[in-house]
């Protein structure tokens, strides 16, 4: 998708934020569901945050923040993600670091035998991958979808969304799956700065691609 979307639907979040509905998943480094134990957070034990709110009918613009310290060489592989009730026509905009987005209810499988809705898929090479203090954004839409519908257990009672966090540990080989859970939503400002984070690294991941 074109930058100018992106830019249109960040703005949307910002002037619709007292009407829109929105919904924060956190990752934390306690979490961890498979794989290596060696994952780490910031000083709150946060490996990443998703920030999902309501830009339009049908429409929710997803912030996911890798917010490893930025010595860690962490980065994400996959993301998995539930939604109830399942939308009809569901589809995505994205760009790079995020390869694809499929929608399969209930077809995606997942650690634990959990199985999701939603998967999203990055990049993995050094020179577009999602390290550590960057953010991707996308967009999601579907018929009657809205941001509340990620709060939804897997299949099997797993949690709302995975992550599949690499580069792990001392020689950055490990990696292990994290899960969400719900937190606070940021304050206006607070998503304020998120969205104009977010768009400095949509236009830094342009000049590097241009």
């Amino acid at each position: 998708m074109k930058k100018c979307a992106f830019v249109a639907a960040l703005a949307a979040a910002l002037s619709s934020a007292s009407y829109a509905d929105s919904v924060r998943l956190d990752f934390s480094a306690d979490s961890v569901l498979s794989g290596s134990n060696q994952i780490t957070g910031n000083g709150d034990g946060l490996v990443a945050s998703l920030l999902l709110v309501d830009t339009g009918q049908d429409e929710v613009t997803a912030t996911l923040s890798n917010l490893s310290l930025l010595t860690s060489s962490q980065f994400f592989g996959e993301l998995k993600l539930n939604l109830s009730p399942f939308p009809r026509g569901g589809s995505a905009s994205f760009s790079a670091p995020i390869s694809d987005i499929k929608f399969d209810q209930d077809g995606i499988n997942a650690p634990g035998g959990n199985r999701y809705d939603v998967s999203v898929d990055f990049l993995t090479s050094s020179a577009v991958r999602l390290g550590a203090g960057e953010s991707a954004v996308f967009i999601l839409t579907g018929s009657g979808l809205d941001a509340r519908d990620f709060v939804a257990s897997s299949t099997k009672d797993g949690p709302s969304a995975l992550l599949h966090v690499q580069g792990v540990g001392a020689n950055a080989n490990g990696s292990g799956w994290v899960s969400g859970a719900v937190a606070p939503v940021p304050e206006p400002a607070t998503m304020a700065a998120l969205a104009i984070g977010a768009l400095g690294v949509l236009r830094r991941r342009k000049s590097r691609t241009s």
